[in-house]
């Protein structure tokens, strides 16, 4: 047996069974299968998109009004945290944090209340640089010249001290030449 392994071998039918039996059948389970498959009329398919679409602005609609309740529910919870920490911290409740009614307006809240916290602790650049506040970034460096008048009162005197160059490739800053060549890095834009 083993020797006759690796030789190919042909089979042959001498029975019939094809034939002009064979394809009149195929023909006719073919059309059968045609008939079950036929598409729509237009009007069946039109009314059909229809359905499915009032169907699917259904669903729609029922997401947006899960996001809408599940993002009211987030805000109430971290309006609520912030006004935990103020207690905590000593604060007295403020009438503008009950007056945050979205979230662009507790973002804004929320680093207000950063930027007065960590006033002085070197935390404003990289902050502001983090939220990519290009506007504050340009602003420039404004400085007050104080002066006592001779009723015992101080009059204020503002000016630009500096001008401020930020550009959209400082967000990043530059990667080291000698990293890039060591790990085959590719540099930040605008370096």
């Amino acid at each position: 047996m083993r020797d006759h392994d690796d030789v190919p071998y042909i089979v042959i039918e001498r029975e019939g069974g094809g034939g002009v039996g064979s394809f009149i059948l195929g023909a006719l389970v073919g059309a059968g299968l045609a008939l079950l498959f036929a598409p729509q009329s237009g009007e069946e398919a039109q009314s059909e998109i229809r359905a499915r679409a009032l169907k699917l602005k259904d669903v729609a609609q029922d997401r947006v009004r899960g996001a809408q309740s599940s993002l009211e529910n987030r805000l109430a919870s971290a309006r609520d945290k912030l006004a935990e920490l103020r207690a905590r911290a000593g604060l007295t409740p403020d009438d503008y944090l009950a007056e945050v009614t979205d979230a662009a307006e507790l973002r804004e809240l929320i680093r207000n209340e950063r930027r007065l916290e960590l006033c002085f602790e070197g935390f404003r650049f990289w902050d502001i640089r983090r939220w990519d506040d290009q506007a504050t970034m340009t602003e420039p460096v404004r400085g007050a010249f104080i002066t006592f008048e001779a009723d015992s009162s101080y009059s204020y005197a503002y000016s630009d001290v500096e001008k401020r160059i930020f550009s959209p490739a400082m967000i990043y800053g530059p990667v080291p030449y000698e990293e890039t060549l060591k790990y085959d890095l590719e540099q930040n834009a605008g370096w």
